[in-house]
């Protein structure tokens, strides 16, 4: 009984290696998304985030907006104040629960405080309002405390937090280290010796696992666009820095693919392609390889198509139709198709998979290929031209005026390459 309970939990939840792999993705997804973020701190949360991948699982992700303080009480201020800083207030008549007063408002926050008697209080209700339109390019719901998608398969709750003790600070800081610095790939058998008697059922149908495991990457590998190139050379050094320390080979391509996204964003920012010495040209033409070369390492397409207008925008025609016959023989009917930006019904975005996405990934890659090459092979996901990009064509120019330009499904793929050509032709 002991065993088939055993078997039972480990064919529902995974094994515990498993269940460490998802976790240490989290950690690290973490990691790089809080070194993009200037105003918040991205924490994933829930089963997902502790690594149990249950039928029917959300992603849970909680956004701390940094720029506002929550203090116990008024004593525990520390003057000049340089941002919105609120104070707790309980009540016994609601025990659980408090009250933010407001003690000294940033200009932007106004929208946050609702005026109570002679004193200001935050207002959940417009809280909530004032984040919830952000979301310009998908509608969002009220879900209890959170914003979710329509299919409720991705919850964000924004939040305050109470500044932390520097005892238990110190505390967190060492957990989180010890995290950052342990690899995953030794657990196998520093967890389970070989001659444990559960090992072979640990080790079974590892691809299958494998396969799961890079959905779920795909489920959250989202990545806010930088606000400027210093920005992106930032997260660039991070990732650097945990491709040194890190052992696993699934975590070294997903930041190696996070890598190869910013160099998307970078290659974007550059200075115009209209210089006028030959000198400058030179220099700023190979800086823009640099990044568009890095940037190739993505999926089966995105970076081909970023290439392509490139040479489009530097008016090298024939290389950019050859290009782009590459991009659309990869544009098949059994490339899995991942969503970045936003989640919908035919996508996979925030969404969950099922079993016709996976039969057609399982036929096209193998447990030998790192993840790197899978998607290289079998993904195509969106690519965004970021607000006045350089790389923009010219018949797009004014999509890109006021916000960013997000080419996302097969179609639209299909729809920007004919553009191409037809201009080329022009």
């Amino acid at each position: 009984m002991e065993k088939y309970l055993y078997e039972h939990l480990v064919t529902t939840v995974g094994t515990e290696i498993h269940i460490r792999n998802r976790q240490r993705l989290f950690i690290i997804i973490d990691m790089i998304k809080n070194t993009e973020s200037t105003y918040s701190t991205h924490i994933s949360s829930g089963s997902l985030a502790e690594g149990l991948e249950l039928p029917g699982s959300d992603l849970d992700i909680m956004n701390v907006i940094d720029d506002v303080d929550v203090l116990q009480n008024e004593r525990n201020i520390k003057y000049p104040i340089h941002c919105t800083t609120l104070i707790m207030e309980t009540d016994i008549d609601h025990p659980g629960f408090t009250r933010l007063r407001l003690v000294a408002k940033d200009n932007g926050e106004s929208i946050l405080v609702l005026c109570a008697g002679e004193r200001y209080y935050l207002s959940v209700s417009s809280f909530i309002d004032n984040y919830k339109k952000m979301y310009t390019n998908m509608p969002v719901f009220l879900h209890g405390p959170c914003l979710s998608d329509e299919d409720q398969t991705h919850d964000i709750a924004f939040c305050l937090w109470r500044k932390i003790t520097p005892d238990n600070n110190e505390l967190l800081l060492s957990v989180i280290d010890s995290i950052k610095f342990d690899g995953i790939d030794g657990l196998m058998n520093n967890i389970f010796p070989p001659d444990n008697k559960h090992y072979r059922l640990l080790c079974s149908n590892s691809e299958h696992s494998l396969i799961i495991l890079d959905f779920l990457f795909y489920r959250i590998c989202s990545l806010l666009p930088p606000s400027d190139i210093s920005h992106c050379y930032k997260v660039q050094t991070f990732i650097e820095s945990l491709l040194k320390s890190e052992s696993s080979s699934f975590i070294i391509g997903v930041c190696k693919y996070k890598y190869a996204i910013i160099n998307h964003y970078a290659a974007q920012l550059l200075p115009s392609l209209t210089t006028t010495t030959t000198t400058a040209k030179y220099n700023i033409h190979k800086l823009y390889h640099s990044h568009l070369q890095v940037g190739l390492k993505t999926d089966a397409v995105s970076g081909w198509l970023l290439y392509a207008s490139f040479y489009y925008v530097t008016k090298q025609y024939n290389v950019t139709l050859r290009l782009l016959d590459y991009v659309l023989s990869k544009c098949t009917p059994n490339t899995v198709v991942v969503d970045r930006v936003t989640s919908t019904n035919e996508d996979l975005g925030f969404g969950n998979y099922d079993a016709r996405y996976i039969s057609m990934y399982r036929q096209s890659v193998n447990s030998k290929m790192s993840l790197n090459d899978r998607m290289k092979i079998a993904v195509l996901s969106n690519i965004r031209f970021l607000q006045h990009s350089s790389l923009i064509p010219e018949e797009l120019q004014l999509e890109v005026n006021d916000r960013d330009l997000d080419i996302h499904r097969s179609c639209r793929v299909v729809l920007l390459s004919k553009i191409f050509m037809l201009s080329s032709y022009w």
